[in-house]
């Protein structure tokens, strides 16, 4: 008893001056409501203020990372059209067009200058002109000048912008006009924007890892952290693909083939099922395998559907052919032209090259009916058979009727010409 009086002497609150006299030690005491304390400042921990700035240069590293990814997509889709409008493979084909206008237009001319001329001189002068430029034909030198000078105009007017953004903030800082390199990152942030947009219309950013049955052999891309994700594709959804070194149409013609089910359902093509494709040279290709009623003929019947459902770009060339079985047919989606050598020269065999091989095409003798559009090619067979028949070691007599008079001055003591 006397230890427990001790224990609740020793923890009582002494009230008053330290002389007051104790409470008699069997007497109980009331108990005692402290007010809380009052506290007059506060002071932020030093650890929770590291933490929101840590955080605070984490988001804003996240979001400079994010603008640079989406400013590097906008360069790279400004890249690949620059290079598409500078590479147009049909302006040889106008750089030949207006090559031979200009030829035209002389010979025309020299026929209005013999008409106008007075005296006999001029008009000798006039018609040798005439005779020169009806011999005259527009060459595959000619033609390539004119080819390299409207691509190098191309490239620089596409180089001009980027060219004027970089330099020129530089020039203006050496002239004292400090303000000019904020150029820089206004237009960062321009294509940082232009970026987003890209990203958002075409469902995706950049590369993403394919799928092991997507194309086989090809080299697989790494995988894309959450700088870019796409919100449409971050809750599950089948995310489109690209493979490196693939255009943007490939890259989702191919998701397309690697989705196949889910693209063609109710469309009418059950009983179709694509293979792996493979990518080369010409395009892509792929083996689809026909099952039920389906045959390679009534598969390309259906090529307009097919065309469809893969999202191929109305100016690309697709052929559909039987394949190796019976119950295969061979889809060629021609979205690359290959680099071959398609030009003649005495000794060349054939009238061209498998656009596929490579290999020769030969064109048996005898009578021949060459009919197309404008632009088909006619011109340019014709002339490698004619070529083949005045080149052959066979005494061959070579006439030929001109109806335009377009082509005749090619032949020009060569062979009969009429026109």
């Amino acid at each position: 008893m006397a230890r427990q009086t001790k224990q609740r002497r020793h923890l009582s609150v002494v009230p008053g001056a330290e002389d007051a006299p104790h409470p008699p030690t069997d007497t109980a005491e009331p108990e005692r409501v402290e007010a809380p304390l009052e506290p007059t400042a506060v002071y932020a921990s030093e650890a929770a203020t590291t933490r929101t700035a840590a955080g605070a240069a984490e988001r804003a590293r996240h979001v400079l990372a994010t603008g640079h990814t989406y400013a590097a997509l906008a360069w790279l889709r400004y890249w690949d059209v620059a290079m598409g409008y500078v590479m147009d493979p049909e302006l040889r084909q106008e750089m030949v067009d207006q090559a031979e206008r200009d030829l035209d237009h002389k010979r025309v001319a020299a026929a209005k200058k013999a008409r106008r001329a007075l005296s006999p001189e001029d008009k000798r002068a006039a018609q040798r002109e005439i005779a020169r430029l009806e011999r005259r034909c527009v060459s595959e030198l000619e033609v390539d000048a004119r080819t390299l000078a409207a691509r190098s105009g191309r490239l620089l007017r596409r180089l001009a912008l980027p060219a004027a953004v970089v330099v020129g903030p530089v020039l203006m800082a050496a002239n004292g006009m400090w303000i000019g390199v904020l150029i820089w990152p206004a237009a960062w942030g321009w294509l940082a924007v232009q970026g987003r947009a890209h990203a958002i219309a075409e469902g995706t950013t950049t590369a993403t890892e394919l799928p092991p049955t997507a194309v086989a052999g090809a080299p697989r891309p790494p995988a894309v952290t959450g700088a870019l994700a796409n919100p449409a594709t971050a809750s599950g959804a089948a995310q489109p693909t690209r493979l490196v070194g693939a255009t943007v149409a490939e890259s989702r013609i191919l998701e397309r083939l690697a989705d196949w089910p889910t693209h063609t359902q109710g469309r009418g093509l059950d009983g179709v099922t694509p293979s792996v494709p493979t990518l080369d040279d010409s395009g892509i290709a792929v083996v689809m395998h026909l099952s039920g009623t389906w045959t390679p003929a009534q598969l390309d019947k259906k090529a307009g559907l097919l065309r469809a459902v893969l999202k191929i770009p109305t100016r690309t060339r697709m052929e559909i052919t039987p394949g190796d079985a019976g119950d295969e047919a061979r889809v060629r989606i021609r979205t690359r032209i290959p680099k071959r050598d398609t030009t003649w020269h005495p000794g060349r065999e054939g009238i061209g090259l498998d656009s596929d091989t490579g290999e020769v095409v030969a064109m048996a003798p005898g009578r021949k009916l060459i009919a197309g559009t404008s632009g088909a090619g006619k011109s340019v067979l014709l002339r490698v058979v004619m070529a083949g028949g005045v080149c052959s070691e066979e005494p061959t007599a070579v006439v030929y009727i001109d109806g335009k008079g377009e082509e005749s001055a090619l032949w020009v003591g060569k062979a009969r010409i009429a026109v």
